[in-house]
């Protein structure tokens, strides 16, 4: 009894294996050429030109995209550079206020000290080339 029980079992595993095996569906050659021929689907495919202008399209449409944000980027340099400039110009002119007063005084100084240059003077602006010669 033991061995018809253990016969049992084993055909009934045997019977899995093998209703397991049957349960995947087994596609013969010439269908899987047919279902590759038909993912291809050449028949159905736009012509070259299509694809092209497709490709064209795009490639327009991005070189635009890249024009238009740079020329928004240009923009936004330009007025940065406006306003450096406006405002490196109201502190040239709040210097140039401050300092005018200065300006005639030393100019009036340079006036009544104007002289000729003696030799060491010369020496001095020369850096020391004065030995040189």
């Amino acid at each position: 009894t033991g061995l018809y029980a253990a016969k049992e079992n084993s055909s009934a595993v045997h019977a899995t294996n093998v209703s397991h095996k049957e349960s995947r569906p087994v596609v013969p050659e010439s269908k899987k050429d047919q279902a590759a021929a038909e993912a291809d689907e050449p028949e159905m495919a736009p012509r070259w030109w299509v694809s092209m202008i497709i490709f064209f399209a795009f490639a327009f449409g991005i070189l635009l995209l890249m024009l238009l944000t740079l020329s928004l980027l240009q923009l936004l340099v330009l007025w940065q550079q406006r306003m450096t400039a406006d405002y490196l110009k109201g502190l040239d002119d709040a210097a140039a206020a401050a300092s005018e007063h200065k300006q005639e005084k030393v100019t009036k100084e340079m006036v009544e000290e104007k002289r000729d240059i003696d030799a060491k003077e010369v020496a001095h602006l020369m850096s020391g080339d004065h030995s040189r010669f």
